[in-house]
């Protein structure tokens, strides 16, 4: 692992209880779903994988995402790969406890905690050129 931005991706990596709060448009929460999400590094440590199964409204969610290096030197690049087969480019930066994810349709804004074991954080989508409360994400790294 040359880059020290992969190595910067380690609080990420192992297994993940996730709590997900629906938000609606004026923030305030709705329906709660938990899901697993488990980050690893690819076989050739150049990668981080994510893979997320979710109960959403009662039923399974399986996606993924691949986390690599942007090329131009700043962060991340991602693509979230949908359970409906669809897919989602974002760029992503890592700066202290700061983990943001940004694209044209989604956003993320989220921190770990003090001692890496909690990642909080908020989803908001784009509508109409606006962005809207979507979510409340709270992950929990586990044993």
């Amino acid at each position: 692992m040359a880059d020290p931005r992969l190595a910067a991706l380690e609080p990420l990596i192992g297994t993940w209880r996730t709590t997900i709060t629906m938000l609606d448009a004026n923030g305030n929460a709705g329906a709660v779903s938990v899901a697993t999400d488990t980050y690893r590094r690819s076989a050739n440590n150049m990668f981080v994988l994510h893979d997320v199964d979710a109960q959403m409204d009662g039923d399974r969610a399986l996606s993924m995402e691949i986390i690599a290096l942007d090329p131009s030197g700043k962060g991340y690049v991602t693509r979230s790969y949908d359970p409906d087969g669809t897919f989602s480019d974002f760029t992503a930066s890592l700066e202290g406890k700061r983990w943001q994810i940004i694209g044209t349709k989604q956003r993320f804004d989220g921190n770990f905690s003090s001692e890496g074991q909690t990642l909080t954080g908020r989803w908001e989508q784009n509508i109409g050129n606006q962005w809207s409360p979507l979510m409340q994400v709270e992950l929990r790294k586990q044993p």
